[in-house]
């Protein structure tokens, strides 16, 4: 059970990193639209993970 745990909270994680990931690299092209869509999604899944 403990284990099944730490590996949703590393999943977490993951989803934070890959959202700024996808925040930068839309922002280095320029895309400031698709930047603030992937803002918007790591955002909300932040939130989901402080509930």
């Amino acid at each position: 059970m403990m284990e099944a745990a730490r590996r949703d909270l590393d999943l977490e994680k993951l989803f934070l990193l890959a959202g700024s990931a996808a925040v930068e690299a839309a922002e280095k092209t320029g895309d400031r639209h698709r930047a603030e869509h992937y803002r918007e999604l790591r955002d909300a899944e932040r939130r989901r993970i402080d509930s």
